[in-house]
């Protein structure tokens, strides 16, 4: 199998208005698609669309529905005028814990036969219910991409602005991913980034990943309303009303 988990540090520095910052351990698993059934039968600690300690459900990501999670992106891939069909696609994501993920975002590494990177899809949830997904294809600096912020996130922001993206394919060693957001042309509004050490993905880690952090994936919703808090009551930023979707990429739940 070629799946990793990756053990790192994420960072959101905040430098617009207001100056805010703050670092969490976190677990990032990059998922070959093409192992998840196998991985399903050789442990009992991840499941592929069963609730398992760990476990990887299909219809939490992309389109609604419960289509195979490869259908998707090869559709996705598709209506977005992406060409060729991958022969690899690297989820990197968090993991359902318990029967309970809450992803702010994923990215979908889809490589050709030849290797070469075609597209990178970043699916994007927030707070209220809503996804996201931006489709990024690769630009003159390979681990570099673009788009313009078309998404609701963050209540202390508005819905303007733009996205630089450097992401490293997931690699043996490390993974590095960095979003950084401008409210203007030229400023940095926010910056988010993680870094992480490499694991090849065997039973034994994903029982120890379950035992040694049986809260981790639920304290990410904990963790944003508490620094929403810091930003409000603390630090007195007002707060942007949430509009209605504007992008046909953009999903409600409900």
């Amino acid at each position: 199998m070629s799946s990793f988990l990756y053990t790192g540090i994420l960072r959101h520095v905040r430098s617009h208005a207001a100056d805010h910052a703050f670092s969490y351990s976190l677990h990032l698993y990059a998922l070959d698609l093409d192992d998840l059934d196998r991985l399903d039968r050789a442990t009992f600690w991840f499941g592929h669309n069963r609730i398992r300690p760990l476990a990887l459900h299909d219809r939490d990501f992309l389109e609604y529905g419960d289509a195979p999670l490869t259908d998707k992106v090869r559709r996705a891939l598709a209506e977005n005028g992406v060409d060729g069909d991958p022969a690899r696609i690297v989820l990197v994501t968090g993991l359902r814990q318990f029967h309970y993920i809450f992803n702010p975002v994923s990215f979908f590494f889809c490589s050709g036969d030849d290797g070469k990177l075609l597209a990178v899809l970043a699916q994007v949830n927030n707070t209220f219910g809503e996804t996201h997904l931006y489709v990024l294809r690769p630009e003159t600096d390979p681990h570099g991409y673009h788009a313009d912020k078309r998404f609701h996130v963050s209540p202390f922001f508005p819905r303007t602005g733009r996205y630089a993206f450097r992401l490293s394919p997931p690699g043996e060693q490390t993974l590095d991913l960095a979003i950084t957001y401008f409210l203007d042309e030229d400023q940095p509004a926010l910056e988010a980034t993680f870094t992480g050490t490499a694991q090849p993905l065997t039973p034994g880690l994903l029982a120890r990943t379950v035992l040694l952090h049986p809260l981790r994936a639920g304290m990410t919703m904990p963790r944003i309303l508490w620094q929403a808090g810091r930003l409000y009551f603390e630090k007195r930023r007002p707060v942007f009303t949430k509009p209605d979707p504007c992008a046909p990429l953009t999903l409600r739940q409900v």
